[in-house]
């Protein structure tokens, strides 16, 4: 469970045609959990998995060099 797409819906044709007559944006919903302090840490987890990606990435090319 690296990065936040978790908390996106999954966007498909149906859904993008309904959102051209949701005028009131109630279609879009943000995360399946009804506990939004445990959405909280997912989203914050996935946030320092995505950090400490690009800090190795920036390591191996500092080291390559």
């Amino acid at each position: 469970m690296c990065f936040s797409t978790f908390i996106q819906n999954k966007p498909s044709f149906f859904s993008g045609m309904m959102r051209i007559f949701d005028l009131g944006a109630t279609f879009s919903h943000y995360g399946s959990e009804k506990n939004p302090e445990e959405l909280d840490k997912k989203a914050i987890y996935s946030d320092f998995c995505a950090v400490d990606e690009d800090l190795r990435k920036f390591v191996e090319n500092f080291e390559e060099r």
